[in-house]
């Protein structure tokens, strides 16, 4: 990551990033999400927590919190189940 701050480019929560893809932001809240679920349980621990809202908040200027979330959008179930009629719900709500 070209915007890590200095020595966090090489560290696991950097690398996490890489795979996450940005779903939204609200205030000062960056909501990232994760193919798989040992990713975001990995980005979860505190240190990886705490990186990637360094890394975050100094790419967008301003101190952020990074959210993690899990979807799982290349299952082939859940998209014959949302093409049935089914409703995703958020995994941390269930």
């Amino acid at each position: 990551m070209k915007e890590a701050p200095d020595g966090m480019s090489k560290t696991p929560a950097a690398a996490l990033l890489r795979s996450a893809r940005p779903v939204s932001i609200e205030d000062n809240i960056v909501k990232v999400s994760f193919k798989y679920e040992y990713h975001k349980t990995k980005m979860e621990s505190i240190e990886n927590q705490k990186t990637a809202d360094r890394i975050v908040s100094g790419y967008m200027g301003r101190p952020c919190t990074v959210k993690c979330v899990y979807e799982h959008e290349n299952n082939h179930l859940v998209k014959a189940a949302l093409n049935m009629g089914a409703q995703q719900i958020d995994s941390e709500e269930a």
